[in-house]
């Protein structure tokens, strides 16, 4: 299941495992894998949120972009929601 997938790949990323941006389009890859497969309309807004946060990620931050401590706190933020629905 692909949204197993990504709750483990988002775990990984809070954990310090990987943060680089090739971690960021792993993750954005497996969003479009998730949304082929069909999302809960429940889910929309918060999966485009965070295609919306990868699409913005350096991990040194900088202009109009996010860094890894804002990004761990988003994804520690949804990993539970994310969770709840398998």
């Amino acid at each position: 299941m692909i949204l197993l997938v990504l709750i483990d790949h988002l775990q990984k990323f809070t954990y310090g495992g990987d943060t680089s941006i090739q971690w960021a389009k792993d993750a954005e890859s497996l969003l479009d894998d998730l949304t082929d497969e069909g999302v809960s309309h429940d889910l929309e807004d918060l999966l485009d949120h965070l295609q919306d946060k990868l699409c913005i990620y350096s991990p040194s931050g900088g202009d109009h972009l996010i860094d890894e401590r804002m990004m761990k706190s988003y994804c520690q933020k949804i990993i539970p929601i994310l969770q709840s629905k398998l």
